[in-house]
């Protein structure tokens, strides 16, 4: 590769690069979100055109926001592949990635929560792109990776139940998969988050602030289970629990949009269950019901 300085004719460099954008989008919308801050870092995982790892880069908040590329060495005319990932924070465990590491077999899944055995830990709120960059005729070009919120949150309601004390009651909540590849397919293992919810003025048992899970929209009916856990004197024990609304629809949770979920228990113990999904940031508050 052909050194360059500064009083030469860059026109007759040769710099085998590509530079990289990072564009943060709404899922739903695609409203541009790169300057909001919601992304503040990222992680771009860059793969030859056979799968095999390459190298990995990273983007702060300022970088993100100030919408300036990473520089890729090396791969001004390749192909290449580019698995990135926002804000995955220390409660996902990411491939170590080696020589030897593969695109397909590279995975980002959910930590199991050392303080409550047989649990995970509940992911944050990160954002994944993936891109395709087919060989190319310049030495030196750009290349823009969008990303988008990949995981989904859940909001719980429950009515009837019997008792007033929330310590004696918490959400269980599984799922047939517990993260993803680096290309953004499920994980199918299953994953089981237990979570704490509260009462409200009405007496509602309620997930205090809305639940952060990875998605299911994509994966096979049937997946996600909601079940209301009661404690007693040997343990805990499932009051109720569905993986299906009073129609007969079953719980999905989607990329980027908020599942909120109404469980009535009537007197005589028959559920009934309500599904409403709304934007990320709303929460439905279920005046119909």
């Amino acid at each position: 590769m052909q050194a360059c300085s500064i009083k030469e004719d860059l026109g007759l460099c040769v710099i085998d690069e590509c530079l990289v954008y990072v564009k943060v989008e709404d899922i739903v919308t695609g409203q541009d979100m790169t300057v909001t801050g919601e992304v503040e870092d990222v992680k771009l995982f860059i793969f030859d055109e056979m799968e095999n790892f390459m190298a990995s880069y990273g983007m702060n908040a300022e970088l993100i926001a100030g919408r300036q590329p990473v520089a890729l060495k090396d791969c001004g005319k390749t192909g290449f592949k580019i698995s990135a990932w926002g804000n995955l924070g220390e409660k996902i465990s990411i491939s170590d990635m080696t020589n030897e590491s593969i695109l397909r077999e590279s995975k980002v899944t959910l930590l199991r929560n050392k303080e409550n055995n047989g649990y995970d830990i509940s992911p944050e709120d990160f954002f994944f792109g993936y891109k395709e960059v087919l060989p190319g005729n310049k030495k030196n070009r750009s290349e823009e990776v969008v990303i988008t919120r990949k995981n989904a949150r859940m909001n719980i309601t429950v009515r009837g139940l019997k008792g007033t004390d929330a310590d004696n009651y918490s959400f269980s909540i599984s799922n047939s998969s517990n993260g993803y590849y680096f290309t953004g397919t499920p994980v199918l293992n299953t994953s089981k988050l237990k979570e704490q919810g509260a009462f409200n003025t009405k007496q509602e048992y309620i997930s205090p602030t809305p639940y952060l899970l990875t998605h299911s929209d994509n994966e096979p009916n049937g997946d996600i289970w909601v079940n209301i856990l009661e404690k007693t004197e040997t343990g805990e024990t499932s009051i109720t629990g569905s993986n299906k609304d009073s129609n007969g629809n079953f719980i999905t949770l989607i990329s980027g949009r908020t599942t909120n979920v109404l469980m009535e228990i009537g007197v005589n113990g028959k559920l009934s269950v309500y599904v409403k999904v709304t934007p990320w940031d709303e929460i439905h508050q279920w005046t119909e019901y």
